[in-house]
């Protein structure tokens, strides 16, 4: 599921331009030792992980199944992202 111009809406929304949201999501975001994602660099990635988790709530709310989601620049990455972490959890990559 290609979520470019979803990601690129949801930055330019008042959500995505909340003083300090990116950095935030950054901040907030879990990764392996000695990594960490840039707020500059990786916006588009992180609105991603925003709408993803968007994406699985639904999904379990409206039909009681988990999803796990990898989030990377390409269809590969994230496929490999997506089984890192199962059940019931994205990996940006």
């Amino acid at each position: 599921l290609d979520l470019t111009k979803e990601a690129a809406a949801w930055l330019a929304s008042p959500e995505g331009l909340e003083e300090g949201r990116i950095e935030a999501l950054a901040s907030a975001a879990v990764c392996a030792e000695g990594c960490a994602p840039n707020a500059s660099d990786d916006r588009s990635l992180l609105a991603a992980g925003v709408l993803v988790q968007q994406l699985r709530a639904d999904v379990a709310a409206e039909t009681g199944f988990t999803v796990s989601a990898g989030i990377a620049e390409n269809k590969m990455c994230a496929k490999l992202g997506s089984a890192c972490h199962k059940p019931d959890r994205q990996t940006l990559v």
